[in-house]
């Protein structure tokens, strides 16, 4: 009975969080106690609401999906089904939104590197190998960043994750890093030159959590890293490769407790949807009492094109129609073009270019993750 009780409440809380995305509560402990009082059909509804939440949350192994997932974010609108079923929603005032968009670029590697070439080669059956003479992705990212700011006129344009991975232990670990992570933080002048870039052309700065980062606990080092080099204090981060270790719920509770308000992990690796089925920035409920807030990543161009094997064309319709979503319910999502998209490596930039043109025609307007911490 206990537990069922527990589960009920962190239920109703968590129903809770993302009403308030939604519209203001004044009280939101005091409707949480209500609601939970009130048993019967109502919480009934609600755990079935969470059920479904909870099992997106969790997501699969690295954020690979174990199931189909969400083409609109259903979840959102059903919480506003629930409130107006038991006659809540009419006593609380509609937030005021327009429908934003989080321009979001990941720096993973900077350049052709060996390990990039062996994940293309796994996930691609396409194997390139590094040229020293290859160069770096540099003028890549200048390329995309200089374009966010063309677009996002005003204030900062876009938002960048950087990684500084701090060492592991162990021969096993050492080498999936070795593999997974990005190195760029081991060349000073490469590290430099990003950091200029995102200065020269007004990009928000947070850290892109090393994949080890929750699981050895290296967050409060790596943030402290990133804030050294940048000279800002960020607040702010996206985990690599989406790994919330642990499960997402003690993973967002230690990443909260290590100094990062506002996250924006919570997408898919293989594919693109509404995860959790929101389409705007929502508190996730931690234990204790705690919350942190959650961007939903909803398009991510290695998914689409590498993984879902999708043309320009292709990935141009699909994200006009979860875009469209977001729009018709004036929400708020990130989307996320890595540092090689611009490159002929890649040649992902123009389909972003396009992406975001759409949605500034739309009437979306931009903002970047940092604008959201308290």
């Amino acid at each position: 009975m206990v537990v069922v009780d527990g589960y009920m409440r962190g239920a109703v809380r968590q129903f809770v969080l993302c009403l308030s995305s939604m519209r203001r509560i004044d009280a939101p402990i005091e409707l949480a106690n209500t609601l939970s009082a009130s048993r019967g059909t109502l919480t009934q509804r609600i755990c079935r609401w969470y059920a479904e939440f909870s099992e997106d949350l969790q997501g699969g192994r690295d954020s690979y999906p174990a199931a189909a997932v969400r083409a609109t974010p259903d979840l959102e609108d059903r919480v506003l089904e629930i409130a107006r079923g038991a006659e809540i929603l009419s006593g609380l005032v509609e937030r005021p939104a327009v429908p934003t968009l989080f321009l979001s670029h990941d720096m993973d590697y900077l350049g052709r590197t060996l390990q990039m070439a062996i994940k293309n080669a796994i996930s691609q059956k396409k194997f390139v190998f590094p040229s020293t003479r290859a160069g770096n992705y540099l003028d890549a990212v200048a390329e995309m960043f200089a374009f966010d700011a063309s677009v996002v006129t005003e204030g900062l344009a876009s938002t960048v994750f950087i990684a500084v991975p701090g060492s592991v232990r162990g021969i096993g670990r050492r080498a999936k890093q070795w593999l997974i992570d990005p190195s760029y933080h081991n060349s000073p002048s490469l590290l430099s030159e990003l950091i200029r870039l995102t200065e020269n052309y007004r990009s928000d700065v947070g850290l892109h959590g090393s994949y080890f980062s929750i699981s050895q606990g290296l967050v409060p080092h790596e943030l402290a890293t990133l804030r050294s080099a940048t000279g800002k204090a960020s607040r702010i981060g996206r985990q690599h490769w989406l790994n919330l270790t642990h499960g997402p719920v003690a993973a967002m509770s230690y990443l909260r407790g290590s100094g990062i308000e506002v996250d924006s992990t919570l997408g898919w690796n293989g594919t693109v949807g509404f995860r959790c089925g929101m389409a705007r920035p929502f508190s996730i409920a931690l234990p204790g009492g705690g919350q942190i807030m959650e961007v939903p990543l909803v398009l991510m161009d290695r998914p689409l094109f590498a993984d879902m094997g999708l043309s320009a064309d292709e990935v141009l319709s699909l994200a006009k129609d979860r875009l469209e979503e977001v729009y018709v319910r004036c929400g708020g999502v990130a989307i996320c073009w890595h540092d090689a998209a611009a490159h002929s490596d890649f040649g992902w930039f123009e389909t972003y270019q396009r992406i975001v043109e759409w949605a500034a025609n739309r009437g979306f307007k931009f903002s970047t993750i940092s604008a959201l911490c308290s």
